[in-house]
């Protein structure tokens, strides 16, 4: 990174938008080569969890001695040295050694005439491989974690079974957490954790409209609803590795959750086929919630003293979670005749008790051997016993008080899962090309029991599931990556209990006993260079049998009737381009990205077996220059085309255009003075269904200032000035159709100051 020159007190987010195939999104998140960064670490460490934004919008620039770009292997292959096939794009900080002598503090406070504030607070300590950072914060301005202006480690809550939430809003966020890690005995024994606790609090209210292609119309579905919700959650996780000699070495995790919520929700909408409304409804929802997580696990490890290839190692893990949704559900449906008068009412006035619980334990007994040069064979006997069960009381009010049992309407099942696995694989690490072939063997067996009516209904299985994973390095800017994996799906139990839902009395959903494991298969080609101009590609195609979808009916009046089905012809695949130059003489970056996509996805609706094809192809452009303590300007812009045909009515296809566009420029008139200006321009084309403004400018810009030889900063930021943030989203699922709009932080001006302290080694 000492190549790259950036600002005074710049962010690791503003060193990332200066590095090739690298894309931060205005979230924070992170995309590399069209890839999402799932993960970042601080020296290898899980910093709160390993939440990127955390530390990209807290730490300064000049701390970072390198970046590095991996697709991180899961702990338990690191541990083991058996290849699960698992990876996940991880960003890693090295920090440089001067920064790991002291410690920095961050704090910030702003507030605003609109009643908007902001105030969070970091406190960062290093002292070689040791890891202190404490944090806090609250806010009302659409800050939702703990990374100032964007998303960061998110203040949740529970999951609600009644559904009794529009989703979105704007938030008042209150929370804190704190991280520690430390080596010592020659960095051999580590131990890390993590902490959190917050506060949420939203009011959102929100439109959509969901169109749903039938063979001989279309149904359309209008609906507006607000709720309040407040949720808050607790989080502890800690991990400790202990190596007692050369050849031995334990693990040990334990973790966490606890969260709790409070939901009220009120909708309205309207049904329509064609242009005739065949139903209206009214509905209001009141609930409780709750959700627990424990999650605890050992490994340990025993190596050969003269092979260090050869290991055997025994992991085992225990983990229990449980949901609790108890409320109100209170639903007015109207149904009309063809000419518009009423033709009845329904009205459901109920007491609904949802409770779900979920216990595994996994255990594994792993075996390495190594054949020749840098190859191993990798062994895994995997053993898996998992019990879910779920129990859903619905009452009347016949008596007033909402204790008449509905049988129909009620359930309690239990389902037992034992699966056994045997992996065999042969890994080789050597150059130019590394690889693992091999795979697994799964055995699966299901037990589920109606606890209500004392019923069993029992299945087994058994399935091959192969993987390749190869990578070719031509030279070290130069590779060639090929992969492919099969892998098992199994139905959820929710999915599996034949009793209906009537959350939404318009919208019934059933279970299926006779639901089936879907089995996928998935390939994956791609070459990458980095000099002299970065360029990546990528292409994959993936096929799935026995799909998990859905059958859904449509009657006169609008009611639907959904439940899952196995169906098979469903496939996906996509092509990606990308690449990135910097010009010596000019400074000029210049980037650019090339993408397609199809899918399709199989459903019923009614008896029709529904083929739904979806097309994304587009692209974009950027250039960008930046010059030290001058100025830099960025400047993207890309357009989508989409299109989706339903084989039950090919006449009532949708397509339609997208485009977003964007700048951001910084200008430094004097020293230690900054105006800075980011503008978004998006823009959806108006199609049959949806036909209003579909356009937006969003604008932003602040100045800032800074002063004790740059330790204070005082910004002025204005947020949304033309007034026109909206929160319109558009989607495609199947033969649906659907656009929302919700309510999010509009125009506001805020004043804010911030003040870091950094005491350690003097940066070089």
């Amino acid at each position: 990174t000492s190549t790259v020159k950036m600002k005074v007190n710049a962010t690791v987010e503003e060193l990332l938008k200066r590095l090739p195939g690298v894309q931060v999104n205005q979230d924070g998140s992170i995309t590399i080569s069209g890839v999402r960064v799932e993960h970042l670490l601080v020296d290898g460490e899980d910093f709160f969890g390993g939440d990127p934004t955390i530390v990209t919008k807290n730490f300064n620039a000049d701390m970072i001695a390198k970046i590095q770009f991996l697709d991180k292997k899961s702990s338990q292959t690191e541990f083991t040295g058996v290849d699960d096939g698992q990876r996940t794009k991880t960003v890693n900080l090295v920090l440089k050694e001067d920064a790991k002598k002291g410690y920095f503090v961050k704090g910030e406070a702003g507030a605003s005439l609109q009643g908007y504030d902001n105030v969070n607070g970091m406190l960062g300590a290093f002292r070689g491989p040791r890891q202190l950072a404490v944090l806090a914060m609250t806010a009302n301005n659409g800050t939702t974690g703990f990374s100032g202006e964007g998303a960061g480690l998110s203040i949740g809550g529970a999951g609600d079974a009644l559904g009794a939430s529009s989703g979105g809003g704007i938030p008042q966020v209150e929370g804190a957490g704190a991280h520690y890690a430390d080596k010592w005995n020659g960095n051999e024994d580590h131990i890390s954790g993590n902490g959190s606790f917050g506060f949420l609090s939203t009011r959102p209210y929100s439109s959509s409209i969901t169109l749903q292609t039938l063979p001989d119309s279309v149904y359309t579905q209008a609906q507006s609803s607000r709720s309040a919700n407040t949720s808050n959650q607790q989080m502890l996780n800690a991990d400790y590795d202990y190596l007692p000699d050369s050849i031995q070495a334990f693990r040990f995790s334990i973790g966490g959750t606890k969260a709790a919520g409070n939901n009220q929700f009120v909708s309205m909408g309207s049904s329509l086929f064609n242009d005739t409304l065949v139903n209206s409804s009214q509905s209001n929802i009141r609930s409780v919630t709750g959700n627990q997580v424990f999650d605890a696990s050992v490994m340990w490890r025993i190596r050969a003293r003269k092979k260090k290839a050869r290991n055997f190692s025994v992991t085992a893990r225990m983990s229990n979670q449980s949901n609790t949704s108890s409320g109100y559900l209170y639903v007015l449906n109207n149904f009309y005749k063809p000419d518009g008068s009423l033709l009845n009412i329904d009205t459901t006035d109920q007491r609904k008790v949802i409770s779900s619980s979920n216990r595994n334990f996994n255990g594994n007994l792993n075996y390495t051997e190594p054949l020749w040069k840098n190859t191993v064979l990798a062994l895994r006997y995997n053993l898996n016993f998992n019990r879910g069960e779920t129990q859903q009381s619905t009452f009347g009010r016949g008596d007033g008080k909402y204790q008449d049992l509905i049988d129909s309407l009620s359930n309690h099942y239990r389902n037992n899962v034992l699966s056994q696995t045997a992996t065999i694989n042969i890994q080789g690490t050597g150059k130019p090309l590394s690889y693992t072939i091999g795979g697994d063997i799964h055995r699966y067996s299901n037990l589920q029991e109606n606890l209500q009516t004392d019923s069993i209904l029992k299945y087994q299985y058994t399935t091959l599931n192969p993987r390749v994973d190869a990578r070719y390095a031509i030279n070290k800017e130069q590779g060639i990556n090929f992969n492919y994996s099969a892998n098992t799906q199994q139905p959820s139990i929710t999915q599996l209990q034949p009793v209906q839902n009537n959350n939404n009395p318009l919208n019934i959903t059933l279970g299926n006993p006779n639901l089936r494991s879907s089995i996928s298969q998935n390939f994956g080609l791609g070459f990458n260079m980095v000099k002299p101009i970065f360029f990546n590609v990528g292409l994959n195609f993936g096929y799935t049998t026995n799909t998990i979808s859905t059958r859904t009916y449509t009657d006169s009046l609008g009611r639907q009737i959904s439940q899952p089905v196995n169906v098979s012809g469903s496939e996906n695949g996509g092509l990606y381009l990308g690449m990135n130059h910097k010009f010596k003489n000019s400074g000029i970056e210049l980037g650019g990205n090339a993408n397609l996509s199809f899918g399709r996805g199989v459903n019923y609706v009614g008896d029709i077996l529904s083929h739904n094809d979806n097309l994304n192809v587009g692209g974009g452009l950027s250039i960008g220059k930046y010059v030290a303590d001058r100025y830099s300007i960025r400047l993207n812009a890309s357009a989508n085309y989409s299109s989706s045909v339903s084989s039950v009515n090919p006449s009532l296809s949708t397509h339609f255009w997208t485009q977003n566009h964007n700048f951001e420029l910084s200008w430094f008139p004097i020293r230690g003075l900054e105006v800075n200006s980011i503008g978004n321009y998006s823009w959806q084309q108006n199609t049959s269904a949806f036909t209003g403004n579909n356009w937006t400018f969003f604008w932003n810009a602040y100045v800032s200032k800074n002063f004790l030889q740059n330790r204070l900063v005082v910004k002025w930021r204005i947020n949304d000035i033309l007034g026109q943030n909206a929160g319109i989203g558009r989607s495609i699922s199947g033969n649906t159709t659907t656009q929302t709009t919700s309510n999010i932080v509009g125009r506001y001006w805020m004043i804010s100051v911030s003040y870091r302290f950094i005491r350690h080694g003097r940066i070089k």
